[in-house]
């Protein structure tokens, strides 16, 4: 019995520690399945973190063609009429070779001659109008732009110059964008904007004088002088706060001239600390220099001082060569900051036959000595500089345009 007992207590012990054993096994494989399911967990985040690269941000550009005097003298629309058999105006033909120049997004033009109604029929110097059908083709070509702030804007007088206000006013739906003449102060204050590729842009413009004709006593016509410091300033602050980019128009200082005096560059900085990010001159009919500005807070803006002519018909050489200038504005969105850069200065070519006969615009790339040969320059009744050939359009480029700047390419 003894024996027995002490066997079935054996077996029992024997029992109890196979169950605990087994137990003990069990638990320990749990413990490892949780520990290898929490490093494998912990792996894939940290594979996760690791391999998971920032989506770079792509800082929006804007590509914008600015242009100089579109300066319509009678025998540009004359010829345009004859074109349309003596029905209308054709101004085609003298654009037609330049047109593959305006790329930009934003294409800006000053408007030399007044575009009033059929009221006012076409007129030459000193007080110019030019056709309906002038505006609406370089619409057509692409212009979007237009600054209306020169020395001829009131050749018209006040009801001319309403009328060109009623005439672009009506291109506001075609997305046609108008400054430098206003119908009163409110309107003044209203600056024009767009934005452009997630970049806002705001406009002003001024002009130095309007050929001593000025606005009468009581008139709610607005024009801004360059002798109007304090209102110039406002303008610039005001678009400043509106938009990420202020072009400044400014139609200034004398004519054939290459030169650029003291009293523009001090403007021109002036422009930049009180706000603007592009300064467009124009006026003088020449080409003149550009550079970069660094303005009060250390941002730079850029300034063309003179574009010269786009087109015209006038008979001394330095008015046949002007430039379309071409950049990139960009907004880093880092820290909200604009940049200008890829600047080019394309010059164009006013080319006439005897008599100011069939006006047309050239590309320089496309320009050469057999046609400066036979220029109608070389026989006009009045200027004074009537040598042309392509040694004096380069000579005139190169001493007045900065390298770095003069793009001679197609």
């Amino acid at each position: 019995m003894l024996k027995n007992r002490i066997l079935s207590i054996m077996l029992m012990c024997a029992m109890t520690i196979a169950f605990t054993g087994c137990e003990s096994s069990e638990d320990t494989s749990t413990s490892a399945n949780v520990d290898e399911e929490v490093t494998s967990s912990t792996s894939q985040v940290t594979e996760e973190v690791t391999t998971t690269e920032p989506v770079p941000i792509e800082n929006p550009t804007v590509n914008i063609t600015v242009e100089g005097d579109n300066l319509i003298h009678s025998s540009i629309y004359n010829q345009a009429n004859a074109r349309a058999n003596y029905d209308g105006y054709d101004f085609s033909y003298p654009y037609e070779r330049v047109q593959k120049l305006f790329t930009g997004d934003l294409n800006i033009m000053n408007q030399e001659t007044l575009i009033c109604n059929d009221k006012y029929p076409p007129a030459d110097y000193p007080c110019f109008n030019s056709p309906v059908a002038l505006g609406d083709h370089m619409i057509d070509l692409g212009i979007n732009v237009f600054s209306m702030a020169n020395n001829h804007m009131l050749d018209m007088g006040t009801d001319g110059l309403s009328a060109c206000l009623d005439y672009w006013d009506s291109k506001k739906s075609q997305g046609i964008i108008h400054y430098g003449a206003y119908r009163d102060e409110a309107d003044m204050q209203n600056i024009a904007t767009t934005e452009v590729n997630g970049i806002s842009f705001a406009f002003v413009a001024f002009t130095e004088y309007t050929n001593g004709l000025s606005l009468p006593e009581g008139s709610p016509l607005q024009i801004v002088y360059t002798s109007e410091v304090d209102r110039m300033k406002s303008q610039i602050e005001l678009a400043d706060q509106l938009a990420d980019v202020v072009v400044v128009s400014v139609h200034w200082g004398s004519e054939d001239t290459h030169e650029v005096d003291d009293a523009r560059r001090t403007l021109a900085q002036d422009f930049a600390d009180w706000g603007a990010n592009l300064i467009i001159g124009t006026h003088s009919h020449t080409v003149q220099s550009m550079e970069y500005l660094t303005n009060k807070y250390g941002d730079k803006a850029f300034v063309f001082y003179s574009l010269g002519n786009f087109i015209s018909a006038q008979s001394d050489n330095f008015n046949l060569v002007g430039l379309v200038g071409d950049l990139n504005i960009t907004k880093d969105l880092s820290n909200d900051s604009i940049i200008i850069d890829n600047v080019k200065a394309k010059p164009v070519i006013t080319h006439y036959g005897y008599g100011y006969s069939d006006i047309q615009v050239y590309p320089y790339f496309e320009y050469n000595d057999d046609l400066a040969s036979q220029h109608g320059v070389h026989t006009a009744s009045s200027g004074n500089y009537h040598e042309f050939s392509m040694e004096v359009i380069d000579n005139i480029l190169t001493q007045n345009v900065p390298s770095e700047f003069l793009y001679l390419q197609q």
